[in-house]
């Protein structure tokens, strides 16, 4: 087996593995997660060598809406399920040692999002409110916007330096 192929079948575990069975539950329609595994699958992230930290929220943004456009008509608007699935995979691409080493990801550790769903979503509005005296409200994956999500971003970036790990690592902790 060559080198490629090694690579595509270690992405396309990870990228199955990242969609459980409720990771997209209650999403308005059947199919939401067996089009985002499917997307997750052919997902070239190996794009990503080529780009510094700064320029991966702009392709995090595009491969956002690309996923959007794959869902099921009826949640073809859900930002926050395609999101959240793009986030699950990257961080689990970042915690594989032969993707991340093949396409330098340890570069974005402190860029990769965390995964958001009601467990993160809580706790780091409990750190918000302990910590950064901030009210955060979570409206749920399906509601999720993009304005909210960057509100939750800047809560675990500030957890993640608080207690000194990179942000793609805090989702160890929330869902500790």
């Amino acid at each position: 087996m060559d080198k490629e192929q090694r690579l595509k079948l270690i992405h396309r575990h990870i990228a199955n593995g990242a969609i459980g069975p409720s990771t997209l539950r209650k999403q308005g329609v059947r199919g939401v997660a067996k089009a985002a595994r499917k997307f997750l699958r052919k997902l070239n992230i190996s794009k990503l060598t080529e780009k510094q930290a700064n320029e991966y929220r702009s392709w995090l943004d595009k491969k956002t809406d690309g996923l959007m456009k794959r869902f099921p008509k009826g949640a073809k608007k859900n930002w926050g399920a395609a999101r959240k699935a793009i986030n699950l995979l990257m961080v689990a691409a970042y915690f594989n040692k032969v993707l991340s080493r093949e396409y330098k990801l340890d570069k974005f550790k402190d860029v990769l999002e965390t995964p958001l769903d009601g467990i993160a979503a809580k706790e780091l509005r409990e750190f918000a409110r302990k910590n950064l005296k901030l009210r955060l409200q979570f409206p749920g994956i399906k509601h999720l916007t993009p304005q909210v999500s960057e509100q939750f971003q800047n809560v675990a970036s500030n957890y993640a330096r608080q207690i000194g790990i990179p942000r793609a690592e805090l989702d160890l902790i929330l869902w500790g």
